[in-house]
C-alpha cells in the first residue's frame, strides 16, 4: 500500500510519492530533525533482507557521483534526494564525454569498494541541475571478491539463486543473461552499451521479447558505431568496441584503465580538456572569458596546434625523466627535484618512467658516463636511442622568496607537447608540495583519473607529507642513487641523515632497513622497517604497500600476507618493478620455484637491468633450465649489462653441468676485479660437494681476505668448517669450539639460530636445542617458515638424536609443502626412516634429491643422498641398488679428502657388499 503524504517513517515525514521499483517503493520526505529534503525507499515485506545488503552495499560508497546513504530504518532506507533527470541519448561529444567520465568514476570507486552495481542503465544515472551525474539504486548491487585497493577485505552477497538473471535486458552482460557469476566488468558492459547509445541515439542490442534481446546480447555484433554516427571519433568507437567484447577477458578489465581511454580519446576529439557544463554567469563574464581566449589564441596559437596534432600517450608508453633546470643558484634542488617528480610519478598506476638503471646503460651505449646529469638534450637523445615516446623535466627559478617550478612533458618523436604545468612555492619548505601539485596535474593532463591522482599522491590529497624537509628528501635521494646500484654501504648514512632530519620519513626507515638486511644485519633491518611500519598513517598509498609488504615478509615473516599485499600493489601500480621483484623472491623460498620464475620475468619485463636478468638467471637455474639460463644471459651481454651477478650464476651452472671449461673461463673473468672473492666462495662450495674439504677451506680464507681487503680472515671461517663436518657426520671440531661461542642471538635472527641448533641437536645436544625452539616459537609466532620449515626441522633433529625417528617423521610433515625450497627437510626425512628401519620409504626420500635438476643447489646433500641411498637399499635387502649407489658417491668423492668419517664409513659398507 502507498503512503500518503504526511505519514511518518521515523523522524522522517512523507511529501510525496515519486517512483516504485520491483523491491519497494521511493517517496520525497522530510528529515524532521535536520530539516532536509531527502528519498526514502521502502521495502516490500519480502525484500527486507535484500534491504539490508543493499544498505551495506551502499554505506561502502562515498563518492560525489554515487547516491549518498544517510539512514537505514527497519524496512527502508533513507538516501539523498536529488533533484534531476535521467541521462538521454544522444548527447553531443563535448557534453556527452565528461558525463560519461564522471559515470567511469563512481565505477571505479565501486569497484574497489568490491561492488558490482549489475543494473547500470539510464534510468539509473540522474543529471542534477549542476551537471553533475549521480548514480542511483544500488538495489541490484553485488558485493563481490574483486580486489579491493583500498579496503582489507570485501563480503560476498549471493543475492540471487544460481541460474537466474537479474537487471535490465536490453543493458545485460552476456554473462549475465547466462546467469554466471558476475565481477566488475559487467558494470563495463552495461556502460558500453549506455556509451554506444549516447553515441548514436540507438541501443547496440534490441529485440522484440526478452529473448530474441538474449539471442542479440549473446550471439549477434552490434552496428559498427559510425554507421550510425559518421562524426564519431575513430578512438571513442574503439573503446565502445572493446567494451562490448562478448568475452570478458578481452572486455577492459577495470575502470580505471578506460577511465585514461576516454580522457585521451576526450582531449584528441576537441583538442582541449572538456569539463564538465559550467553554471550560467553573466554576459559580462561570458564575454570576459572570449576575450581572453582570442588574446590566448593569438598569443599561443602554435601550443594548442601542438595539443591538438599530439599523438596521445598510453598506458603502455614509457616516459624518460630529465633532472631540472636550476637556476636559483641553491644546489639542494639539484637531482633532488628530479627524484621528488619520479616519485609523484611512479605512483601513479598509468604511467610508466624509464628506470634509472636502463637510462644508465643507455649513457654507457652513448659513450657517456653513467652519472652524467640527464639534461633534457640528453634524455631527448636516451628517448629516441630506446624508441620510447616521451621526456618529461622540469625547471625551478627563483623570484624573491618564492620558487617557479614548470613541468614540460613532450613527445621525443614529434617535438609535440603532451602537457605542461606550471606552479609555485611560497618558500624553499613549500617546494616539494609544490612539484607534488604539478606532477599530479600533469597526470590528469596525461589521462589519470581524478580518483586516481587523489589516491596515489605522495605529496597532497589531504594526506601528510612524505617528508616536509627538502634536505631530508635530497639526503633520501642520494641514499636511494646508491642503493639500486648495490652499494648498501654507501647509502646507508644518506639514509640515516634523511631520518635525522625527518624522524617521521618513513620510506627512509623502510629502505636503510633493507640496506641492512642486505648486509647481514637483521636486527637492525627489523627495527628499522617497524619504525616505518609505525608511521604507515603518513604515508601515499603506494609507500604503504611497499612497507606493508617488506613488514610483514622481513619482520613476521607472514608470507601469505606479504604475498597479497605485493599482489595487491602489482594490480595498483603495474609499471612498478617492486612487487614482482619481492615475488620473485617469496615464491621460491615457500618452495614455488616456477611462480618464482614468472615474477622474475615480470620484474625483466618492466625493468631490463642487472638485477632483473641476474633473477631471471637464477630463476631457470634453479628450475634445472641451464640452456635458458645461459641464453637469458647472453639477452643481458648484448645490451652491455655485464655484471658479476651474471657470471656467479654462470659459474654454477658450469659446476651443475660439469663443464670444467666453462667454469674456468668464468673464474678467469673474476681474476683481479673487486668482486673476485664472490667466484672463491662458488669454488668453495663445489670442493665441498666433492668432499674436498681442506681446499674449500682455503678457498673461503682466500675469499674472506680479499673480501676485508687483505685483513686476516675472521674466525668465522673455522667455524663453518666445523659445521661442514658436523653435517658429514664429525662433530668433534663442533665440540672442540664449544657450542655457546658459536650460537647467533636469537632475537638478532631467529633463523639462523634455528638453524645453528638443529647441526648441534644432530651432535647430541638437545636440551639447549629445546629451549631455543621454544624461544623461536616464542618469538615469532606468525612466521610462515621458521613455524612450517625450520622449527619442523629441530624438532626432527632433537627426536632422532632421542631415537624416536617416528616422532621426527611426525615434526616433519609440515615442512612438505614449502621442501622445494630447502631440501634439508626432505634429508632429514630420508634419515628418520633409515632410523626407523624403513628401507623403501627412506630410499624415496634420498631419490628426490638426487633427481633435482641442479645439484650444485644441493650441495653437502647430494653425495650424502646417495650413501644414505645406498644404506636404505641395503636395508631393504637389494644389494645391486645398494653397490650402485656407494659407487656414485665414490665417483662423485674421487678427489676427497681420504680423512672424512663418511667417506671411509661408506668404503667398509660397500666392501661388506661384495
Amino acid at each position: 500500500m502507498a503512503l500518503s503524504a504526511g505519514t511518518r517513517l521515523g523522524p522522517y515525514e512523507i511529501l510525496a510519492r515519486i517512483g516504485a521499483g520491483g523491491m519497494g517503493e521511493v517517496y520525497k520526505a522530510r528529515d524532521t530533525r535536520l530539516d532536509r529534503v531527502v528519498a526514502v525507499k521502502v521495502a516490500k515485506a519480502q525484500f527486507t533482507e535484500r534491504f539490508e545488503r543493499e544498505a551495506r552495499a551502499v554505506a561502502a560508497l562515498n563518492h560525489p557521483n554515487i547516491s549518498t546513504l544517510y539512514d537505514i530504518g527497519p524496512n527502508y532506507l533513507v538516501m539523498e534526494f536529488i533533484e534531476g533527470a535521467p541521462i538521454k541519448a544522444p548527447l553531443p561529444l563535448d557534453r556527452a564525454f565528461p558525463l560519461a567520465i564522471q559515470i567511469v568514476d563512481a565505477l571505479d570507486a565501486a569497484h574497489t569498494k568490491g561492488v558490482v552495481h549489475r543494473d547500470l542503465k539510464p534510468g539509473n544515472v540522474l543529471i542534477t541541475r549542476e551537471g553533475r551525474v549521480k548514480i542511483l539504486d544500488f538495489g541490484l548491487a553485488l558485493m563481490a571478491s574483486l580486489p579491493a585497493r583500498t579496503e582489507d577485505e570485501t563480503l560476498t552477497m549471493p543475492i540471487t539463486d544460481p541460474g537466474t538473471t537479474v537487471g535490465t535486458v536490453a543493458y545485460m552482460s552476456p554473462e549475465q543473461a547466462r546467469g554466471q557469476p558476475l565481477d566488475a566488468r559487467t558494470d563495463l558492459w552495461s556502460f558500453g552499451v549506455m556509451l554506444y547509445e549516447l553515441a548514436t541515439g540507438a541501443r547496440p542490442f534490441q529485440g522484440a521479447t526478452t529473448a530474441t534481446t538474449f539471442e542479440s546480447i549473446l550471439n549477434q555484433a552490434p552496428a559498427p558505431v559510425h554507421e550510425r554516427n559518421p562524426k564519431i571519433p575513430a578512438e571513442l568507437e574503439r573503446i565502445v568496441d572493446r567494451l562490448l567484447e562478448k568475452d570478458r577477458e578481452i572486455r577492459y578489465q577495470s575502470a580505471a584503465d578506460l577511465r585514461a581511454d576516454l580522457k585521451r580519446a576526450e582531449r584528441d576529439s576537441s583538442g582541449v580538456s572538456i569539463a564538465a557544463a559550467p553554471p550560467k554567469r553573466a554576459k559580462w563574464k561570458i564575454g570576459i572569458a572570449a576575450l581572453g581566449a582570442v588574446l590566448l589564441a593569438a598569443a599561443g596559437g602554435f601550443y594548442l596546434w601542438q595539443r591538438a596534432h599530439a599523438a596521445p600517450l598510453t598506458d603502455k608508453d614509457v616516459l624518460v625523466l630529465a633532472d631540472f633546470t636550476n637556476t636559483t643558484g641553491d644546489p639542494v634542488f639539484d637531482g633532488t627535484l628530479r627524484e621528488a617528480l619520479a616519485v609523484g610519478l611512479e605512483e601513479s598506476p598509468f604511467l610508466k618512467i624509464m628506470d634509472d638503471q636502463e637510462a644508465a646503460q643507455t649513457l654507457q651505449l652513448m659513450g657517456r658516463s653513467t652519472k652524467d646529469r640527464i639534461t633534457n638534450d640528453i634524455a631527448h637523445e636516451i628517448c629516441i636511442r630506446t624508441g620510447e615516446k616521451a621526456t618529461i623535466g622540469g625547471a625551478i627559478a627563483s623570484l624573491g622568496k618564492t620558487y617557479a617550478i614548470t613541468l614540460l612533458a613532450a613527445n621525443c618523436q614529434t617535438g609535440a607537447t603532451l602537457a605542461r604545468e606550471q606552479v609555485e612555492a611560497e618558500d624553499k619548505e613549500h617546494v616539494l608540495k609544490a612539484v607534488g601539485a604539478g606532477a599530479a596535474a600533469v597526470r590528469a593532463k596525461l589521462g589519470e583519473s581524478l580518483r586516481s591522482i587523489q589516491t596515489n599522491d605522495p605529496f597532497g590529497g589531504g594526506r601528510q607529507l612524505t617528508t616536509t624537509s627538502l634536505e631530508a628528501f635530497q639526503a633520501y635521494a642520494q641514499g636511494y642513487e646508491r642503493a639500486i646500484q648495490g652499494s648498501s654501504r654507501e647509502a646507508i648514512p644518506f639514509f640515516q641523515r634523511a631520518t635525522e632530519l625527518d624522524p617521521n620519513f618513513a620510506s627512509a626507515y623502510r629502505i636503510e632497513g633493507i640496506q641492512y638486511g642486505n648486509l647481514g644485519q637483521v636486527q637492525r633491518r627489523e627495527e628499522l622497517l617497524k619504525k616505518a611500519f609505525g608511521l604507515i598513517d603518513r604515508v601515499s598509498e603506494r609507500e604503504r604497500l611497499d612497507i606493508l609488504g617488506n613488514y610483514y615478509w622481513r619482520v613476521t615473516g607472514e608470507l601469505d600476507k606479504a604475498i597479497d599485499i605485493f599482489q595487491q600493489e602489482a594490480r595498483s601500480y603495474p609499471h612498478w618493478w617492486g612487487p614482482p621483484n619481492a615475488l620473485g623472491i617469496i615464491y621460491p623460498q615457500m618452495g614455488d620455484q616456477e611462480k618464482g620464475l614468472q615474477e622474475d620475468q615480470e620484474a625483466l619485463r618492466l625493468v631490463p637491468g642487472i638485477l632483473s636478468y641476474g633473477n631471471v638467471i637464477v630463476a631457470f637455474r634453479r628450475l634445472g633450465r641451464f640452456d635458458e639460463a645461459k641464453a637469458v644471459a647472453e639477452q643481458a651481454f648484448a645490451r652491455k649489462l655485464d655484471a658479476p651477478l651474471i657470471h656467479s650464476e654462470l659459474l654454477r651452472i658450469a659446476y651443475d653441468q660439469g663443464d670444467l671449461a666453462a667454469a674456468q673461463k668464468e673464474i678467469e673473468w673474476f681474476a683481479g676485479r673487486p668482486e673476485e672473492f664472490q667466484a672463491l666462495g662458488i669454488q668453495a662450495a663445489n670442493a665441498r660437494t666433492q668432499g674436498q674439504l681442506r681446499k674449500a677451506e682455503s678457498l673461503l680464507q682466500q675469499s674472506a681476505e680479499l673480501r676485508r681487503r687483505g685483513l686476516k680472515a675472521p674466525a668465522g671461517i673455522e667455524q663453518a668448517a666445523a659445521f661442514v663436518q658436523a653435517d658429514l657426520g664429525n662433530c668433534g671440531p663442533l665440540r672442540a669450539l664449544g657450542f655457546a661461542r658459536v650460537v647467533p642471538p636469537i632475537a638478532d635472527n631467529p633463523v639462523a639460530a634455528v638453524g645453528t641448533e638443529t647441526t648441534f641437536a644432530q651432535c647430541g645436544e638437545t636440551a639447549p636445542a629445546e629451549r631455543l625452539a621454544e624461544e623461536a616459537a616464542r618469538l615469532r609466532p606468525l612466521d610462515t617458515l621458521l613455524n612450517g620449515l625450520y622449527l619442523p626441522e629441530l624438532r626432527a633433529a632433537i627426536e632422532m638424536g632421542r631415537n624416536e625417528p617416528e616422532k621426527a617423521i611426525e615434526f616433519l610433515k609440515p615442512a612438505r609443502q614449502y621442501e622445494r625450497g630447502d631440501p634439508y627437510a626432505i634429508h632429514q626425512r630420508g634419515l628418520a626412516f633409515l632410523q626407523a628401519k624403513k628401507g623403501p620409504e627412506a630410499e624415496a626420500e634420498f631419490q628426490k634429491i638426487l633427481d633435482l635438476k641442479n645439484p650444485f643447489a644441493s650441495g653437502l646433500l647430494r653425495p650424502l643422498s646417495y650413501v644414505g641411498l645406498a644404506r636404505s637399499a641395503t636395508l631393504a635387502g637389494d644389494h645391486v641398488k645398494a653397490k650402485k649407489a656407494y659407487q656414485d658417491f665414490f665417483a662423485l668423492w674421487k678427489d676427497a679428502d681420504a680423512d672424512i668419517p663418511v667417506l671411509m664409513e661408506a668404503r667398509k659398507e660397500y666392501a661388506a657388499l661384495q
